[in-house]
């Protein structure tokens, strides 16, 4: 099915946002974070042959990066906004994957874009950005957040140092209107461009899952999780499951896709998955021997089974791999893990 084109703007203002491809993190540390910054600076102005600055791109109004994507709020000027966004991203992805020893896509492949053609939309947007890191609980305040264009606007980011046309802004909006604004919470119906409509639950913090995937692998980025063994990888994504962490979490912290980590996810554990899990929980892990459990009862063979096998707990006699089979789910499935003493 072809691409719809994307809505035009009447004012040439739109909200932009990019994910990093099945979720993943696009920004590992404070250098990425300022790198990407720079990244927007560089791509607002334009330049003769020479070097020289000629001309403008576009206009920034607001951005604000977290984990995972960012947000903008810009206009057009001298060539499209997606002409815009596709340097930036090929701009920063270039940075990114010569500083993490990777090679292909870092962002989803289509960004997000609407139109903003009226002052109150605007307005909105000035808050929804802004108080995305409050809404996901980086920060209890919006001025706390270093990665935002809020700084600018309150002006603790000197004037040399803003890439946010912060005065036409302000020019329409006094500071201090803005400021209260900003700082009151929009409704959690308010979900501008962003999908993600689940129910918030209980789960491990990013950095208590990276805490698990270090202790478990040692990997220290998602590249470095990606280049693992197989098998390692399996094993440590049953156990981030069993711990609380979920599937777009995951995603968004390795870079596998959901299908990857939904199949490598199998909640049948393997007893040494479920140590794993038991002390993560603070419990004390009492495995229970094939023989002892209540609920094997294994099937009988089925007609024409494999002959030279052995006799099962109900006295037929089944295969050496039907046994095998038998035995391996048992222990999977039946273990008392109760809290330490």
């Amino acid at each position: 099915m072809p691409r719809q084109p994307r809505t035009e703007s009447g004012t040439g203002i739109f909200h932009v946002m990019m994910r990093g491809i099945n979720h993943q993190n696009i920004f590992e540390d404070e250098e990425d974070n300022y790198q990407f910054i720079n990244t927007l600076d560089r791509m607002r102005v334009r330049y003769d042959d020479e070097g020289n600055p000629c001309g403008s791109n576009c206009t920034y109004y607001a951005y604000c990066l977290m984990s995972n994507h960012f947000h903008l709020l810009i206009r057009e000027r001298e060539e499209t906004v997606g002409e815009t966004v596709k340097r930036i991203a090929s701009s920063y992805v270039y940075y990114y994957n010569r500083k993490y020893g990777r090679d292909g896509h870092l962002f989803k492949e289509r960004f997000k874009s609407e139109p903003v053609n009226d002052m109150a939309y605007f307005t909105v947007l000035l808050r929804y950005i802004h108080q995305n890191p409050v809404k996901a609980g980086i920060v209890e305040r919006v001025k706390d957040y270093e990665f935002s264009s809020w700084g600018e606007f309150d002006g603790r980011v000197a004037p040399v140092f803003q890439i946010c046309d912060v005065n036409t802004v302000l020019n329409r909006i006094p500071f201090k209107d803005l400021e209260a604004w900003v700082n009151d919470p929009l409704d959690d119906a308010v979900n501008c461009l962003d999908n993600d409509n689940e129910k918030p639950r209980y789960r491990p913090s990013d950095d208590q899952v990276w805490q698990q995937i270090k202790e478990f692998t040692g990997a220290s980025n998602s590249s470095d999780f990606q280049n693992l063994n197989k098998d390692k990888q399996r094993e440590t994504l049953r156990t981030l499951l069993d711990i609380g962490a979920s599937v777009r979490q995951l995603q968004r912290l390795t870079g596998l896709g959901r299908g990857i980590i939904q199949r490598n996810g199998d909640r049948n554990l393997s007893p040494v998955t479920q140590a794993h899990v038991c002390r993560a929980q603070g419990q004390v892990h009492h495995p229970v021997h094939v023989l002892d459990c209540p609920r094997h009862i294994p099937s009988p063979p089925a007609a024409g089974a494999h002959r030279g096998g052995r006799e099962n707990l109900q006295g037929t006699e089944e295969s050496p791999s039907q046994h095998r089979g038998q035995r391996r789910q048992c222990c999977r499935v039946h273990a008392v893990c109760r809290p330490p003493a």
